[in-house]
């Protein structure tokens, strides 16, 4: 017990001066910049790792999130959206069942609401769907109001999240 009590009462009065503390090659540096920009609608959101140096950007509106491979309508978390069908511009309306085996592929799983609804609101549509899109409408219900989303300020969004040094093919 005693050289315990030694150790301790040693420890207590050492002189913090001479206590060196490990130097790291990012003191004073932050691991990670991040920033907003916002165009039109929509927000660009910019991460810089300033260990590994790479950048990343998300990009959303009210409404929608856009992603690596696919794009997020949200409709409310009440929604049901497992019927739903959709309209590019003023192109045929198709069921967003037929985008779900893409969404899969691209990581994107339904799944986040209730068991009684687990779309949660959500329409997800591949990238590839909406190159060159001005809007999308989807319907969720025979008995619900189409709802218009905007994608005519997408283009400015994604020059400046290439203008804040993201790749555009890893968004």
């Amino acid at each position: 017990m005693f050289p315990v009590v030694a150790m301790a009462l040693s420890l207590a009065f050492l002189n913090p001066a001479n206590i060196k503390l490990p130097q790291t090659p990012f003191t004073g540096q932050r691991q990670v910049d991040a920033w907003s920009v916002h165009k039109a609608d929509w927000i660009v959101n910019i991460r810089r790792d300033n260990f590994t140096k790479l950048t990343t950007c998300s990009l959303k509106t009210r409404t929608v999130e856009f992603h690596s491979g696919f794009v997020v309508f949200h409709l409310g978390p009440s929604v049901d959206t497992d019927d739903a069908y959709f309209r590019i511009d003023d192109g045929p309306a198709r069921s967003v069942r037929e985008a779900t085996r893409e969404d899969q592929a691209l990581g994107y799983f339904s799944g986040h609401g209730p068991i009684d609804n687990p779309s949660g609101g959500e329409v997800a549509l591949p990238r590839a769907y909406l190159d060159g899109a001005s809007r999308v409408t989807i319907r969720a219900t025979p008995r619900s109001r189409p709802r218009q989303f905007d994608l005519s300020q997408l283009p400015v969004a994604l020059a400046a999240a290439k203008a804040g040094g993201c790749a555009l093919e890893r968004m």
